[in-house]
């Protein structure tokens, strides 16, 4: 492992992308959101993610044009983001649903031609601090099985919600609808650990702990769905909303799992007091959140924590610390060409 300060991944990062064509403005603008991923303690999120990223950014150079805003209205949006660094597309359509969410109260936004969106709670988490309640879906190229499939068809898509505390940090939801996720198992390529058990499938539909045998020829895995068929419908739902919704492709893909045209995004930003006033909203979330701290646990359980509880506390301390742990080989990527 190699320890970085912030400031130095920071400089490593931005340098990296610029190398690769992606300008300035745009690679300070969207680092923090690598980040983000390592001081979580989800490298699979974290600056490892930027290879991903920049695998669709050079995918999309023949197609690229400005990102543009279509289909607005004072509620809605479109933004395409014209194959963009894809983290620039879905920060954009962040900030603009929490712009239009400060003048009407309420906001949706969908994304397209951006590409993956890494990790959510950095934009819901965005949103809280904003003082709105934050819902984000992503849909993903097809790297998840259908529940009784044996071959990939949907994404792992994504859900994060986020419900803004006066004087706590949010909670914050951010979950994928498999039981792994695509990048786990690119992390565990890297650094030759197994998969965990009944997460993947390899070529003969059957169960696998090998990550290399988890991914098709395309280099498109074959993840199960979270929970059985309650998995499989959110993630299909996830998918017609974002990708449906966003005007995107749907279906039976081929060719390289990066394909950034297989990346949408839908956001939903409003304010807590839209149905009630802001303080008995408060008190509410305080209320459960205290309830939960007192109610019986089963044995050997100290406390239930809340969602996103645990990244809160690892996040706070690499800020505190100010540095990042990132494998050899992601330190080797940014430096070298």
């Amino acid at each position: 492992m190699k320890t970085l300060t912030l400031t130095e991944a920071t400089t490593l990062a931005i340098a990296k992308m610029e190398r690769a064509g992606v300008p300035r403005e745009q690679a300070e603008l969207v680092t923090p959101v690598y980040l983000e991923g390592d001081l979580a303690g989800r490298p699979s999120h974290g600056l490892r993610h930027l290879f991903n990223n920049l695998e669709q950014f050079r995918l999309g150079a023949e197609l690229r044009t400005p990102l543009t805003i279509l289909k607005d209205t004072p509620v809605s949006a479109l933004v395409d983001g014209g194959y963009q660094h894809p983290y620039f597309v879905n920060l954009s359509g962040m900030k603009l649903a929490i712009s239009k969410a400060q003048q009407t109260g309420l906001a949706m936004v969908a994304v397209r031609k951006g590409g993956g969106s890494g990790i959510l709670s950095y934009y819901t988490r965005q949103i809280a601090e904003a003082g709105f309640i934050g819902l984000i879906m992503a849909n993903t190229p097809a790297s998840v099985v259908p529940f009784g499939g044996t071959e990939p068809l949907l994404g792992t898509n994504p859900l994060s919600i986020s419900i803004p505390r006066q004087a706590a940090e949010p909670i914050i939801l951010d979950m994928a609808t498999s039981v792994g996720t695509f990048n786990q198992i690119l992390l565990a390529k890297t650094t030759g650990q197994p998969l965990p058990p009944n997460m993947a499938l390899g070529p003969d539909g059957q169960p696998t702990t090998d990550p290399q045998a988890a991914l098709n020829e395309f280099g498109r895995a074959r993840l199960l769905s979270l929970a059985g068929y309650k998995g499989f419908g959110l993630s299909l739902a996830i998918e017609l909303l974002s990708a449906a919704g966003a005007g995107g492709r749907l279906g039976r893909q081929e060719g390289y799992v990066h394909n950034p045209a297989y990346f949408h995004g839908l956001f939903l930003v409003y304010r807590p007091d839209l149905f009630v006033e802001q303080a008995e909203f408060d008190r509410g979330v305080e209320q459960l959140v205290t309830d939960l701290a007192g109610i019986q646990r089963a044995p050997g359980v100290k406390r239930i924590r809340l969602p996103g509880e645990e990244t809160n506390r690892k996040r706070k301390e690499g800020l505190a610390r100010g540095t990042i742990d990132i494998e050899e080989a992601t330190y080797q990527f940014l430096l070298n060409d």
